[in-house]
């Protein structure tokens, strides 16, 4: 991925799905806030393998 704008979010859909959770974790490294569209928001356990990507990554994600 070269150019992306890390000004503006990014939404992807299905986020906890194999291959959005792979485009997750690239977005994330490249800085970008991610806006992450889920079935469940308050489920932890359908959350925690993005939020640990996203801990240690300079991007930032939000749970829709």
């Amino acid at each position: 991925m070269t150019n992306i704008d890390t000004d503006l979010p990014v939404m992807v859909t299905g986020a906890t799905g194999y291959v959005a959770g792979w485009l997750v974790k690239r977005l994330l490294e490249a800085g970008v806030t991610v806006h992450a569209a889920v079935r469940n928001p308050d489920d932890p356990d359908k959350l925690k393998h993005l939020q640990r990507i996203a801990a240690s990554q300079p991007g930032t994600i939000r749970y829709f």
